[in-house]
């Protein structure tokens, strides 16, 4: 007789979840471990599945006070756990227990009002993301000490238009690339962060969907490529700048081949054989491709996945 198949599926129902969590309350982890050949502990899975799907206050209380970080994270992410335990869990260690905790919907105004005073940068700054954040929270957190938190405050929504100006001249560079991607940022501030020393900020002001067209040209001729190529995928991209990139390396006329803004006849060109698979490939997937261009891709291109890509393209729009 052939031994029995101990392995469990990835699904596991009530009855096995209950036999895992019984067995490691005797102290039998080891053995089941060994017996299921599963490499994490059943306690803990029992445990994060129960805090991921339960309903039930007082189980969610109780699994908030777990020893096993992945359960008070799945318990800080359940919309059903009660505020008094998502009050303790914003005082964890794990920052992603805290970030979840901050944004739970059972947390108040008041709560939040709290936590904007005792808690750390980082709590501080998961507050600005709760849907409930008033906004004289949002306007002290743009001059907060930590920069984490003034960035955060750059990329709100709520954020006045005085304060994102000062934020976009910070002194640091995640604050100034926060402000940089924001849809309202200053129009004075656009050349002042296009000018910017840090490419990351520049790579954040090629994403501003206000981007004006002078700075727009600046950046796609960035001496830093991801600043080119952050232009060439950029909402603002005109058709003018993206005959300027056509012919730039191979990482920049990917993300033009890419971009939903990339005129027809830049794709046209980028579907010459002298250009690399990678960026025919993408002018092949591009949804606005016109058909004979496709047709070519298909029947004739010297790459079978360009081949492949644009004949699946033929037979309907497809996604992944």
């Amino acid at each position: 007789m052939d031994a029995p198949d101990h392995r469990p599926s990835a699904a596991y129902t009530l009855a096995e979840l209950a036999f895992l969590t019984l067995g490691a309350s005797a102290g039998r982890t080891a053995q089941l471990m060994e017996a299921l050949d599963i490499a994490i502990d059943p306690r803990e899975f029992a445990e994060t599945e129960l805090a991921r799907t339960s309903r039930d206050p007082a189980t969610l209380r109780t699994l908030a006070a777990s020893t096993y970080a992945s359960v008070r994270r799945a318990v800080a992410g359940n919309p059903a756990t009660p505020a008094a335990a998502i009050r303790a869990l914003t005082r964890e260690a794990d920052d992603v227990t805290v970030e979840r905790a901050t944004c739970h919907p059972a947390l108040q105004v008041a709560d939040l009002e709290f936590l904007s005073l005792t808690g750390s940068g980082f709590v501080r700054a998961g507050v600005l993301r709760h849907p409930r954040v008033p906004q004289h929270l949002v306007d002290r957190a743009t001059g907060d000490a930590d920069p984490y938190a003034r960035a955060v405050a750059a990329g709100h929504l709520r954020v006045r238009e005085e304060a994102l100006a000062r934020l976009a001249v910070d002194d640091d560079a995640m604050v100034r690339a926060a402000a940089a991607g924001h849809p309202r940022l200053p129009v004075l501030a656009f050349p002042v962060l296009a000018a910017d020393m840090d490419r990351w900020v520049r790579i954040a002001l090629a994403a501003n969907p206000h981007l004006p067209e002078a700075q727009l040209v600046l950046l796609a001729a960035d001496a830093q490529v991801e600043v080119r190529a952050a232009a060439a995928a950029g909402p603002a991209l005109t058709p003018d700048v993206a005959a300027l990139l056509a012919d730039d390396v191979e990482q920049v006329q990917r993300a033009l081949a890419a971009s939903l803004f990339c005129p027809v006849g830049v794709l046209r060109h980028l579907a010459r054989p002298r250009c690399r698979t990678a960026v025919r490939q993408a002018v092949a997937d591009h949804p606005a491709c016109p058909a004979d261009l496709r047709h070519h891709l298909a029947a004739r291109d010297r790459s079978i996945y360009v081949r492949q890509r644009a004949a699946a393209w033929l037979k309907g729009p497809v996604s992944g």
